[in-house]
């Protein structure tokens, strides 16, 4: 993750980890084993995120302690819009952690895994193929500067590891 992305990234918003699935999103059957890991991750987690369904079952949001920030967007050229837009982003010891299953190969903007410096928190992104399976994961973990080091680790592993 040492490496940076010089791209913009434009995830769509998911939601996540439900202990059954929203509503109105069935959890896709590939989403199972994420499920699984990511529990046994974050179990001594407390309070418990917030966990939601997304995009017809097909991705997950994990969050824990967020907030809205006001926040001006940034062309690829470096221009800075004067304008501002609400984001949801973690406070400075919260997460949001996206992730979003694709067809195996997919190509996304930014270049994984790298390191995103947002104004407020950091975001990795990377791509997890899925073993025995013709699917992948682009997942984007966003945490604050006083996030648990040792919690943001078990789910970065808990999601690398799908690929065995």
């Amino acid at each position: 993750m040492a490496r940076s992305c010089l791209l913009a990234w434009g995830f769509v918003t998911l939601c996540a980890l439900p202990a059954c699935p929203a509503d109105d999103d069935k959890l896709a059957a590939q989403l199972q084993p994420v499920v699984r890991v990511l529990k046994e991750a974050i179990k001594d987690l407390d309070p418990r995120p917030d966990v939601k369904t997304v995009n017809k079952g097909q991705g997950l949001e994990l969050a824990i302690r967020t907030q809205v920030y006001k926040i001006h967007h940034v062309a690829k050229s470096g221009q800075i819009s004067p304008d501002t837009h609400d984001e949801v982003g973690p406070s400075h010891d919260g997460f949001v952690l996206k992730v979003h299953l694709q067809k195996r190969g997919e190509v996304n903007q930014a270049v994984t895994p790298c390191t995103i410096h947002k104004p407020y928190w950091t975001m990795d992104l990377d791509v997890t193929p899925l073993a025995d399976s013709r699917g992948q994961l682009y997942w984007a973990l966003s945490y604050g500067a006083r996030t648990d080091e040792k919690l943001l680790q078990a789910m970065r592993q808990a999601l690398r590891g799908l690929s065995k």
